[in-house]
């Protein structure tokens, strides 16, 4: 198991929000956005409770959030437990409305000047614990998802909420 390289910390760019032109200058730059107080942090630790319990009711988590080990050494990603798991997770309807927040909207609209689009197509990037061999590497979204590259994706990691 490689150990990943550490990863230079994150430009906020909350106070920019105001700045259509400031924000924009800023996504150019960096190749992205950071707006780590964007989204209230309750909403999306109530998506992360729904999601752990649909991990539990397949057995991938234990009572405590810890991964079950042996799940992970036949039920990788693209296995028919694995699948069931992800289909269960599409069900979420609190997942799904995160796409949809006003305050993202409003952040992307500032970001373009114009009405943001949300997709259709939302992604959960299942991390557990002590096990790197599923986490996805840093990549852009123009590959799976097509249409333009010009599209941009919201990134939410819930577990820094859960740790602030």
């Amino acid at each position: 198991m490689t150990k990943p390289a550490p990863h230079a910390p994150l430009n906020d760019a909350s106070e920019l929000l105001r700045d259509p032109h400031g924000l924009a200058k800023r996504a150019h730059d960096d190749g992205y956005l950071y707006l780590p107080s964007l989204l209230d942090k309750e909403s999306i630790l109530e998506t992360r409770r729904e999601i752990v319990a649909v991990a539990a009711a397949h057995g991938l988590v234990d009572a405590v959030e810890r991964p079950i080990q042996s799940a992970f050494v036949s039920d990788g990603e693209g296995t028919p437990r694995y699948i069931a798991y992800y289909n269960d997770v599409q069900k979420v309807r609190s997942f799904h409305s995160l796409a949809q927040r006003p305050e993202l909207l409003a952040a992307l609209d500032a970001l373009f000047g114009e009405r943001a689009l949300p997709h259709p197509r939302n992604i959960l990037r299942t991390v557990f614990p002590g096990h790197p061999e599923s986490t996805t590497e840093p990549h852009q979204d123009y590959r799976p998802i097509k249409g333009t590259t010009e599209t941009w994706t919201a990134w939410i990691p819930w577990e820094i909420a859960r740790v602030n």
